[in-house]
């Protein structure tokens, strides 16, 4: 009778300790009986043999009940780039930060993971860490000298002279400087003071035209600009200059050789000239036609005129005594 019971009891314990369990593992769900609850146990009646790196779900240490699910975790080999070095290592799927985390590496707060989101990594996909290092740095900065420049009529044009040579002021700035794994990504400036302000560098500008000589056979003349233009010719007649010609120019002079007429806009009245093959004239007169880089010549006579035609000629611009 006392054996009885004690089988009795046995086989109570035994369908007390029984459960079944579905293991989910390399693609197939597998359904085990098995005594003791252990995930071990589970793993052996299912015949799913654990890698040394691989993982379940619910981990060792938890005892499996009736319904449970137990699933099995892979691990795959992932490339981790960090500090300079790359190695890889066998671990199941999980984000970045988890597969850094059982590598043993650290990331600080302004440290950049990449990829960097809440989705388990591919095993094909390198996980990187950008050390982030922001230093604040004061620096002495020279502020450059403003320069004003005063015309001087009396200097020849193209020279200059130093009055007051200026001096170059100070100022101090802070700044920020982002360093990526070593290396300067980014810089600026988040504060500046004014140490010493700079002294201002005045310079005269020379304005006066340069004068040159041009000697020719009917003498010497000082001119200041020689221009090449494009001539023609008229006299006082009304075939040249109307029904109503007077004979009296723009500027009240009397129309005759040496009176030239020119677009003021480009040549101002009163200028005088010496022109290749006419010689010395003066700007007097204007014309409806004259515009821009052009010049009319006046001669006595029509058939003069019409002989000079329309031609390219050097016209010197004289100096006035």
């Amino acid at each position: 009778a006392a054996t009885l019971l004690l089988l009795v009891i046995c086989g109570l314990v035994y369908l007390l300790e029984t459960v079944d369990v579905l293991v989910v593992a390399d693609g197939a769900v597998t359904e085990v009986r098995y005594w003791g609850g252990s995930v071990r146990k589970a793993l052996d009646a299912a015949g799913v043999v654990l890698n040394p790196d691989d993982e379940t779900i619910p981990d060792a240490t938890v005892k499996l009940r009736n319904g449970s699910v137990l699933q099995v975790l892979r691990a795959v080999e992932m490339t981790v780039i960090a500090d300079g070095t790359t190695r890889t290592i066998q671990t199941v799927p999980g984000t970045a930060r988890t597969i850094l985390a059982k590598a043993g590496i650290t990331v600080d707060a302004l440290d950049r993971v990449q990829p960097d989101d809440d989705f388990p990594v591919p095993a094909d996909t390198p996980i990187q860490v950008v050390r982030v290092e922001v230093k604040e740095v004061t620096a002495q900065v020279a502020i450059k000298a403003p320069v004003e420049e005063r015309p001087d009529p009396e200097m020849e044009r193209g020279k200059v002279k130093v009055v007051e040579p200026g001096k170059a002021g100070v100022k101090e700035q802070t700044i920020r400087q982002v360093f990526a794994d070593g290396k300067l990504e980014k810089k600026e400036i988040i504060a500046e003071h004014i140490v010493e302000e700079p002294k201002k560098r005045i310079v005269m500008v020379g304005t006066k035209p340069p004068v040159y000589t041009l000697t020719t056979s009917r003498g010497t003349f000082r001119y200041t600009q020689v221009a090449t233009m494009t001539a023609t010719a008229y006299c006082p007649c009304t075939i040249c200059c109307g029904p109503n010609a007077k004979g009296v120019t723009k500027s009240g002079k009397k129309a005759g050789y040496g009176v030239v007429a020119v677009d003021p806009k480009v040549i101002p009245l009163g200028t005088q000239f010496y022109i290749e093959g006419y010689g010395v004239a003066v700007a007097a007169d204007i014309g409806s036609a004259i515009k821009g880089n052009r010049i009319d010549l006046c001669f006595e006579t029509h058939q003069e005129a019409l002989n000079f035609g329309k031609k390219k000629i050097k016209v010197y611009i004289l100096v006035v005594n």
